[in-house]
């Protein structure tokens, strides 16, 4: 679907990202009900966030730096992957399929590398600001990934598996060895990827939650509701409109529904 505004870069965007998804479909990686919930545990967001910030510095980088840069973001990977192992290879099709979509539809429209490394970080801002990663990290992730092995000038076509682990692939294409537990040091590398800021944009992100299921929480669970059922279903949301509503589940601020029914907004 187009974007809901007349944005010649989003739409210009957006059809490359539909183009993608269809070579990719050709070559044998499919789409996915993606789950990705372990994303907004607390845990799981300061290591990504962590993550992030290595990755940004990695792609900025050359030399030793570089190399410095990129073994912390594994490091930091590799941590958060141990905390949650069943959501492993969930998080690399995720990778793989939005990652290289949205790497890909932000490369080409671009006319140097400085702007697509603005536009990339761009977009990594927006999502960091998110208060849920669930439907939308494997989109910045991947690309971050994808960057740093287009700089090696890696052949992207060799990529025919969906569950493809980029990070290994960046680690074998930099040649980094990581530590045997690489949780026994993320921690202490972790003070130099300002570690307290991120503790209290969590905090804060955890108050605005339960305010918003205090406001939230009767509508859905004491007044009158209607359910849908769902046959044949599409759904079309943009990631800034989905919020974590704790335990209760997600919720979507605007989503439209199409379905044998009809369609929903």
């Amino acid at each position: 679907p187009l974007p809901p505004e007349e944005d010649e870069y989003r739409i210009t965007t957006r059809a490359i990202h539909c183009l993608f998804h269809r070579y990719q479909y050709l070559n044998g990686i499919l789409p996915a009900l993606f789950n990705s919930t372990n994303m907004d545990e607390r845990e799981a967001r300061i290591w990504l966030k962590l993550e992030w910030k290595a990755l940004r510095k990695a792609i900025n980088l050359e030399g030793e730096d570089k190399l410095t840069a990129i073994r912390d973001a594994l490091i930091f990977r590799g941590t958060n992957q141990m905390a949650f192992p069943d959501y492993v290879d969930e998080g690399n099709h995720f990778e793989t399929y939005e990652g290289l979509a949205s790497f890909t539809y932000t490369l080409l429209p671009s006319q140097s590398m400085d702007q697509f490394k603005k536009r990339l970080f761009e977009n990594l801002d927006r999502i960091y600001s998110f208060q849920s990663y669930s439907q939308s990290y494997g989109v910045i992730q991947g690309a971050l990934y994808a960057t740093l092995l287009y700089q090696k000038g890696f052949e992207f076509k060799n990529i025919l598996k969906d569950k493809e682990d980029l990070g290994r692939l960046v680690m074998e294409q930099y040649n980094i060895e990581l530590p045997e537990v690489c949780r026994d040091v993320a921690g202490s590398l972790s003070i130099s990827y300002n570690l307290d800021e991120i503790y209290r944009e969590e905090e804060k992100r955890l108050q605005d939650i339960k305010e918003r299921l205090h406001k939230q929480i009767s509508i859905f669970n004491e007044k009158p509701v209607v359910f849908f059922d769902l046959e044949s279903p599409y759904f079309d949301f943009e990631p800034e409109d989905v919020h974590s509503l704790d335990t209760l589940g997600t919720l979507y601020s605007h989503i439209r529904v199409s379905d044998n029914w009809g369609k929903l907004t």
